[in-house]
């Protein structure tokens, strides 16, 4: 019995500190980036970005139906223009948006993507503890509540990316089979 006593206490502290904190926000609770919110309808995207010309897509993994790229000079108000090099977007089936990427240009140097996860922790109040490395030193994510939030610097350039998290979309996809008629 006295060599159980340490081993509950390592498992106790394993289960209490060993818990990955997470990300509550939901959509609807961060700031518009560049005139942009995750699940606006195409017809809002227009308003902000007139200059959009959305084409088909077929459906993905993402649940992408149309996407549209934005070079900074279509761009027409110049203060959602600045430091960016292009926007690219995704329509889901629902014709609201789904995921964008906004890809800065060199204006602004990012020596090492923990200066852009400072900022963007900043943007987005999310503890700078839940951001997690992708594959590469270069890039890293921070899954929320019904979206994801990922960034990558390379050659001092950086690209921000909103996503609706995967569950959402394996439920908006269920919900359309459920109301399919052959």
């Amino acid at each position: 019995m006295k060599y159980l006593t340490p081993i509950f206490i390592l498992i106790f502290s394993f289960s209490v500190f060993g818990q990955a904190e997470k990300c509550t926000l939901k959509a609807s609770q961060i700031p518009t980036i560049r005139g942009l919110r995750l699940y606006m309808s195409k017809a809002q995207i227009l308003k902000v970005y007139p200059n959009s010309r959305f084409g088909d897509q077929p459906l993905d993994l993402f649940d992408s139906a149309e996407s549209a790229t934005l070079q900074s000079k279509q761009i027409t108000n110049p203060a959602l223009a600045k430091n960016i090099e292009k926007i690219v977007m995704f329509i889901n089936a629902e014709k609201a948006l789904s995921r964008v990427t906004f890809y800065y240009d060199d204006s602004i140097l990012w020596p090492s993507p923990s200066e852009f996860i400072e900022q963007s922790t900043k943007t987005f109040g999310i503890d700078p503890k839940l951001w997690k490395p992708l594959s590469s030193n270069n890039s890293y994510y921070v899954l929320c509540a019904d979206f994801d939030l990922s960034i990558t610097v390379q050659t001092g350039k950086a690209n921000l990316t909103l996503n609706v998290a995967i569950d959402e979309i394996i439920k908006n996809q269920d919900k359309r089979k459920k109301g399919f008629k052959p």
